[in-house]
Parts: C-alpha cells; structure tokens; sequence
C-alpha cells in the first residue's frame, strides 16, 4: 500500500514540475517541491481528516502538543490532507500556535479554502504545500499572523489571502497558477483591508492575475519581492496609502492582458513611496501611477516596457533618480500638476525620453534625455512649467519640443544643456510655443578622438625630429604636451593637428603625453614612446682627437729632435 501510495505522489510531483515550465527561472521553487516529494515518499507525512478548532481549548482537547505560549506554541505538523473541505480551520483564538510542513490538496478542485483563519492571533504557517482549493491560505479578521516559505498553487482563487487583518508577515512564499477561476483575477498575493502587513522575498508567477494585489490598505510594506509572468500586473495598489514598495522586481507581467497594465500600478493611492524597484519586459507601463497624489518615486528602472514611468491624473509627487531606456516613451506625465521629476534618465527609447502632456507648474531639473526619438516634449495645455540645467542631446528628431503654451525653458540664471547649441545667445525651442532658452549650455558627451602615432628611435640632435598628432572634435578648445610627466607645451586647440618638436634633447628614454580637451573638458590623451640614441660621430669624435692628438705630439717631438741634432752637427 505503502509503494503505490509513493509512486502516485511521486507522479504528483513530476505533473507539478511539468506544470511550471519556467520554473527554472525560480530555482528555491523546484527544490521546494523536490524536498517535499522525498519527505512524502518517505513516509513521514501522516494522513489526516480535516482540521476545525473554534477556540483555544480545542488545540489541548484534540491532542495538539505545545501550551500554546509564544516559547512553546501548539504545533499542527508533518500531515497530509487531502479532502475537498476546508483542510484546516482555526477560528476565535489567541493563543500561539503554527501550522507547518502540511500537504493540504484535493482530488478534484473545491472551492473551500486549503487554510483558513478568522478572528485569530498568533498564528503561524511554514513549509506547507497546498493546491486544488478555493483560497490557498485565507486570513480574515486576524493579527499578528506570520506566513513563511509556503507553496501555494493552482487554486481557484488567490493564493494567500488577506481581509481585514493586522501586523501579518509574509516571507519566501511562493504562489503560482492560482485565480483559475477568480473574477476578481487576484492572483498570487490578495490583501484587503490590512493595515501594517509586511510581505518580503515572496515569488508570484504565471498567476491567471496580478502578482500581488494590495486593496483598500494603509501601511504596507513590500520589500524584495518578485512578479513574472503573471497574466495581470506584477504589483498593483488600489486605493491604498503609506505603503512602501522597495526593491521588487516585476518582468514579464500583463502576458494577457488586454489594458496592457504593466509591471507597478498604483489606483487612487496617497503618500506611497516606490523605490528602488525593477519593472522590465513587461507587456504595458513599468510602473503606473493614476489618480493619486503625493507619491515618491525614486531610484526605480524600467526597460523593455511599452511606457517606463506613467503618471496619469496624478499630483504632487517627487520621481527621483529613475532610469528608463529601452521603452516606447520613457516617462509620460499628463493632467499631472505640482510634480518634481529631479535627476531622471530617459534614454534610448523608441519615442520620447519626457512627455509631458496638459500639465503645470511641474519643475524638470538635472534629468537627461538621450538617445530618443524625442528628447523633453510639451504638449497640449502644459502652462507655467519650469525646465532647467537638462541634458537634452543626441535625439534623433529634436532635442526638445513645446507644442504648448507658456513654459520656461531656464530659471532666469541657467538653461538647460543641449548637443546642437550653436553658442548663439538663445536656444530656439521647436514647436508652436516659440518657446527659447535664454541661457542655453552646450553639452558635449563625445570625447575628442586621437590617433596613436608609432614609438621612434631616433639619433641625438637631428633637424626636423618630431611627433605629429592627428585629434578631432566638433568643440576643440585647449591641449597639453608632457615629457616624462613634466609640462613642456600647451595652448589653444583649433582642431587641428598637433606637432611637438624632439631635435633638441639627449640621449635617453622619454615618454611624451599629449591630452587634448573640448569646450566642455572632455578630454583624450595619447602617449608615444621616444628612443634617443647618441649620434654615431658624437661617439667616435674623442678617439679621433685623441688620436690626432697623438699624432701632433709625435710630430712635434720628432721635429725637437731632428731640430737638437742639426744643432749639434752644426757646432
């Protein structure tokens, strides 16, 4: 009985594993499984009825070891239940108790939840695995409940639900194939009406729903969570407040989803921070904020979205740091007033880096846009916007456009930075506006270029000996010439090629450094090694005199000498 007991859960397993073609994208999931499938094969899980204690003397009264305080909990344990009822229910409790390594499934789907808590506190559920249910795990009317490393997965409903609770924690949780019938599409993670639940390394995948929806909720914290290829949204707030979203990653979201909703939505939520977040490849927005107010959005990416960063009837918000690129338009704003968007990044996108669209009294400052279809662009009725100290270049159709009505392109002291100025005392802003940056700046991304002349060998003082250099650059201004490290040349660049003159110095290595800068001090350098020999002359000139010398001498004594004899023949 044992044997075919193993080998159909056994088979069990394999069905789940082939369930989850992707699962290889989350590794702890497949060994989760895995480790649970040897526990059951060996033997260890113990069959049992379902579960109902109503109170906290039914956890004593049904034989459940532990006292039920916070150092010696009741513990549920090392079961499996298969029935299509409610697996486990733990109503009006306050004692502590947890609930852990369980097999909660049924022959056929049910709509009765796997686990199910109403009016309890302190509870406990870890490194279960429950499946075929309603709700995998509903908590209502509850606090101070604590979640951690379950399974859940192809429920009718959502995977983990949360109404009307308290001070719950879900951690390394990982739901996927859930919401096969639910209307509400919740998906992996459903929290509603709860107030300071904290949800961290939790995994949502291929739920027919969004990966995590928060609803009607104040003071929850999602921290280091994960969302692909859910077929809704990855993350999704719903009139909601002070939650906090830091470090999540959502990819692959809205597989079929007709909106196109993306990877973060935020709906009717206030005073929400959204930072450091991950949001790529999503079919719709990366991240998604609409009628609200008073966000943060900071230090977030979104690439290989349709929009990175979509504000829509959404006021007063601080986007802080943001990276888009790789997206249709990187952030779009409309009918969005009072909002900060500071020391953001829109590159290569196949539209627009900024699109703001009947908006006012928004404040652009230090963001940069470049390599887009459009840079910064202003349309529809944009009135009293300030845009300032930008780096706008390197678009393909226009840097900057302002089909809109009264905006200022400086703030009376500085512009903004643009690739095609022409040092002129204006920027033309194209666009029916006729809109013009009075104190434009240029912006020069590209670094001079330099070629790299051969190292030389050549003899001590020759004529005409020199290094020619060949820089280029649209905005050359100034270069530097060092031997050894020690400045010997420097000037006004004009564009044109540089020669530094080596007749004159002696024998030796030296090592000659050009850098070359533009108007804006990008600069390059180039280093050539030189090779001084002595000259072949130079070397033989001291024996060539000493010789001579010799021979002079030799002369000279020999001279004395016939001189002395004639002198004495002579007398």
């Amino acid at each position: 009985m044992r044997e075919s007991r193993a080998i159909i859960v056994g088979l069990v397993v394999i069905c789940l594993l082939m369930l989850c073609p992707r699962s290889q994208k989350f590794p702890e999931l497949r060994e989760r499984l895995i480790e649970h499938s040897q526990t059951e094969l060996s033997g260890s899980y113990t069959r049992h009825e379902p579960i109902s204690v109503s109170n906290d003397s039914g956890f004593s009264s049904q034989g459940w070891p532990g006292e039920g305080s916070l150092e010696d909990p009741y513990v549920i344990a090392d079961l499996n239940i298969t029935n299509a009822s409610i697996s486990i229910s733990i109503v009006n409790t306050t004692a502590h108790f947890e609930i852990s390594n369980c097999r909660i499934s049924s022959t056929a789907y049910t709509p009765n939840d796997g686990i199910l808590f109403r009016n309890v506190t302190h509870g406990k559920v870890r490194d279960c695995i429950i499946s075929h249910h309603g709700h995998g795990i509903k908590i209502s009317s509850s606090r101070n409940i604590n979640l951690e490393s379950n399974t859940v997965h192809h429920n009718l409903d959502s995977g983990l639900y949360l109404v009307s609770s308290v001070y719950c924690t879900l951690s390394s949780n990982c739901a996927f194939s859930n919401s096969l019938e639910d209307y509400q599409a919740a998906g992996g993670f459903f929290i509603v009406e709860c107030n300071k639940t904290v949800l961290s390394k939790n995994v949502a995948y291929e739920n027919n729903g969004r990966g995590y929806l928060i609803r009607y909720s104040y003071g929850c914290k999602l921290a280091h969570n994960t969302a692909h290829g859910n077929d809704l949204s990855g993350f999704f707030l719903y009139v909601s407040e002070t939650c906090l979203l830091r470090s999540n990653t959502a990819s692959n979201n809205s597989v079929d989803d007709f909106y196109s909703i993306g990877g973060f939505r935020l709906l009717g939520s206030k005073h929400c921070l959204l930072e450091n977040n991950t949001s790529s490849k999503n079919h719709g927005n990366g991240f998604l904020l609409a009628y609200g107010e008073n966000a943060t959005v900071a230090d977030n990416t979104a690439r290989d979205n349709k929009v990175g960063f979509n504000l829509d009837f959404f006021d007063d918000t601080r986007i802080v740091n943001n990276t888009a690129f790789g997206n249709s338009d990187g952030f779009t704003i409309s009918f969005s007033d009072y909002m900060q968007v500071t020391g953001n990044t829109g590159s290569n996108n196949s539209e627009t880096g900024f699109l703001l669209t009947s908006s006012s009294l928004c404040v652009f400052f230090r963001n940069t846009a470049i390599g887009n279809e459009l840079g910064v662009a202003l349309e529809g009725s944009c009135e009293d916007n300030i845009l300032y100290e930008n780096r706008l270049g390197y678009n393909e159709e226009t840097n900057g456009l302002d089909n809109s009505w009264t905006n200022a392109w400086d703030n009376g002291a500085s512009g903004n930075y643009w690739s095609d100025y022409d040092g002129s005392d204006q920027y033309i802003i194209p666009g029916s506006a006729n809109n013009t940056d009075r104190h434009p700046h240029l912006l020069d991304l590209l670094h001079p270029r330099i070629d790299h002349p051969s190292d030389v060998i050549i003899i001590a003082y020759t004529p005409g000996e020199n290094i020619t250099w060949n820089p280029s650059d649209r905005n050359p201004y100034s270069f530097e010439v060092y031997q050894n490290g020690i400045l010997i040349q420097s000037g006004y660049w004009n564009g044109s090629r540089i020669l530094t003159d080596i007749s004159e110095i002696d024998s030796g290595v030296y090592n000659f450094t050009l850098v070359v800068y533009d108007k804006t001090l990008n600069s390059v350098s180039d280093t050539v090694i030189v090779e001084v020999r002595p000259n072949p002359i130079d070397a033989i000139l001291p024996g060539i005199v000493i010789v001579l010398g010799v021979a002079v001498t030799f002369v000279i004594i020999q001279e004395c000498r016939e001189f002395v004899i004639d002198e004495q023949g002579g007398s």
